[in-house]
């Protein structure tokens, strides 16, 4: 069984629930008399909050590089509508662009990022509450 749910609060707290949440184990008596750790699977929101000029960087480096292969959902085009946000634009690269961006490593093998929208700031916005 899936149970979708939410959670909220102070990141600690919340990190230490989801060490106990991955550390349980139920009985699993379909093939023999065993045990089978339950799996904590996130389904997270993020904001990344970068400078416009480093847009390229940002994109190559989460693996965002061609169109977007979401799953047919409405859901991403009614999520971005409600949060007032932009198609993200399709990466163009050229030989001299893929020059300037720094390798950087993160981690992603296991991770699935499905894009959902862009804003961009205003002009002088610089306090954190409006990125």
């Amino acid at each position: 069984m899936h149970l979708v749910f939410g959670t909220r609060g102070i990141k600690h707290c919340v990190d230490i629930w989801k060490a106990h949440m991955q550390s349980q184990y139920f009985p699993y008596v379909r093939k023999g008399s065993s045990f089978v750790q339950g799996a904590l699977q996130p389904m997270q929101f993020w904001s990344y909050v970068f400078p416009k000029e480093s847009f390229n960087d940002v994109m190559w480096n989460l693996g965002l590089t061609g169109k977007y292969n979401l799953p047919k959902s409405m859901i991403y085009g009614v999520l971005r509508k409600s949060l007032n946000l932009k198609k993200i634009p399709e990466l163009q690269l050229n030989q001299e662009d893929l020059k300037k961006i720094p390798n950087r490593f993160i981690y992603k093998d296991t991770v699935s990022i499905y894009p959902i929208g862009i804003k961009e700031d205003a002009d002088g916005e610089d306090k954190a509450e409006n990125l």
